[in-house]
């Protein structure tokens, strides 16, 4: 009776430090019951794994499987599940599989939580070819996919540029009763922006209106980027207005995609308004945002507001890059200013 009061007491504990992200209390603690040869189980051995992985600490999880060998404890789904969702907080999509092949190999039942952990570890980690053959076994297996397993199978394809996937899983997503959420449509529509696939991006804004979903800023954003990104300067620049008179304040990425749109439509004096409301919105412009600036200056032959851009850059603590060099260089080039452009490369 008084082992397994101290074997409660100390399994309380544990999930205490889970909660509270003290996994090297939790660690210690086992290492003192392990040398005083207090009793231990699976539930105790649980709890540690979970704070392990509130810790992002994987290989200290994984390294719990040793001691409970040497503990002659096996381990249940449940050691297996949290062991995988501390490799997915790591990003360690490798180790995460191996898991859920030990899982299979003895046989143990893989649920919504192994699979969640799983395909987000391969999310997290853009491997999304894994990603969909997880989703794959866990249809097999007749598990219901929720909205957090899609979002993150959508997200594993946005991220691996694979636009037709991430629209083919929304649409499951709906067939399977399952509602998409704001996640679910702004990783599609980013997917269709690196895909270069605008007109589907904005599709998906009209769809999300349509079934009652609040737009936020990375909704447009990713709109505003699809469009930049097929030079549709015009279409960008509508969605970014939109974004303003819908109340949500552009982002660096809003900004950045917009003065990207002028640099594609040869607006330079727009790139240098956008540069300047950045300020007024409290954000700083950013490598990106000056490079794309300076290019949209010398596009239109504009070398001397480049040249005040590059001057410019040091107030707002962003270094030149190679990049911002080789635009300012190219506007004076354009300009005919071949002594300004030596000076640049000097400089560099």
């Amino acid at each position: 009776m008084v082992d397994a009061g101290i074997l409660q007491t100390c399994t309380v504990a544990m999930q205490f430090y889970g909660k509270t992200q003290q996994w090297q209390q939790a660690i210690g603690v086992l290492g003192m019951m392990r040398r005083d040869a207090l009793p231990s189980d699976v539930i105790l051995y649980n709890a540690v794994v979970s704070a392990c992985a509130m810790g992002k600490q994987w290989q200290q999880a994984v390294g719990l499987l040793g001691m409970m060998r040497d503990d002659d404890l096996l381990p249940d789904a449940i050691t297996y599940n949290a062991l995988i969702n501390a490799c997915e907080k790591a990003r360690q999509w490798e180790p995460a599989l191996s898991l859920v092949k030990v899982m299979l190999e003895r046989d143990l039942p893989l649920d919504v939580v192994s699979y969640s952990a799983a395909i987000s570890a391969c999310e997290k980690a853009e491997q999304w070819q894994q990603a969909l053959e997880l989703l794959k076994m866990m249809w097999a297996d007749d598990l219901q996919a929720d909205a957090i397993i899609y979002n993150a199978a959508i997200s594993a394809c946005e991220k691996g540029t694979q636009w037709q996937k991430a629209l083919s899983l929304l649409k499951d997503m709906q067939e399977d009763h399952v509602r998409p959420n704001v996640i679910s449509y702004n990783a599609a529509i980013s997917a269709c922006g690196k895909g270069e696939q605008w007109q589907r991006a904005l599709s998906l804004l009209k769809d999300m209106r349509h079934i009652g979903l609040q737009l936020d800023v990375i909704s447009y954003s990713a709109a505003v980027t699809a469009c930049e990104k097929c030079e549709e300067w015009n279409q960008a620049l509508s969605m970014f207005k939109a974004m303003r008179e819908d109340g949500l304040p552009p982002n660096v990425i809003s900004y950045n995609a917009a003065i990207g749109a002028c640099e594609k439509g040869e607006h330079w004096e727009l790139a240098l308004f956008f540069m300047e409301m950045m300020r007024s919105d409290d954000l700083l412009p950013t490598a990106t945002s000056y490079s794309v600036a300076i290019s949209a200056c010398g596009r239109c032959m504009r070398w001397q507001h480049a040249l005040a851009l590059l001057e410019t850059m040091s107030s707002d603590h962003v270094i030149p890059n190679i990049i911002i060099y080789n635009a300012a260089i190219s506007a004076c080039e354009k300009g005919a200013e071949w002594q300004q452009a030596l000076r640049l490369l000097q400089v560099m």
